[in-house]
């Protein structure tokens, strides 16, 4: 069985998030990517390649030694399961939760429907919706509305 897709999230969870190089957004990503992701307090938080970005750059400031780890790829056809688990400390301000020094370890799962030969559909179901519980924070995150040119 042909494993296009996991090539291309494992250079997404290395190059992007883990090294900062958001460059590579605009190569990964298709240009009408959804991305449904309950973590979000707002539904709509990230609704393209730009809104990719802006939350990339904001995830990376205000844990500036994020590391995510992929654990388990499974791919069929034009389906892809990302099993990761990323550590952090928390630094910096994060959609209003104030920078509390406590690290913190989150896992999750990325499903994703690909387009031609990148992520289409994403689907983001995680297990760090109790981030502010583990940063010992619990002033209600904001989450500023999608980034517009």
């Amino acid at each position: 069985m042909s494993e296009h897709y996991k090539p291309i999230f494992r250079r997404y969870f290395d190059e992007v998030t883990n090294q900062g190089n958001l460059d590579l957004v605009d190569e990964i990503f298709a240009p009408d990517y959804a991305h449904h992701d309950p973590g979000n307090p707002e539904a709509h938080a990230i609704g393209g390649v730009k809104d990719v970005k802006f939350h990339l750059e904001a995830l990376r400031a205000a844990f500036p030694d994020v590391a995510f780890h992929i654990e388990d790829m499974i791919e069929n056809g034009d389906d892809i399961l990302v099993r990761w688990s990323a550590t952090h400390t928390h630094t910096r301000d994060y959609f209003g939760i104030p920078p509390t020094g406590n690290a913190a370890r989150i896992a999750g799962m990325h499903w994703c429907r690909q387009a031609v030969s990148a992520p289409g559909v994403l689907v983001r179901i995680r297990a760090d919706l109790r981030l502010p519980h583990l940063l010992d924070a619990n002033p209600t995150p904001r989450v500023p509305p999608p980034h517009t040119p």
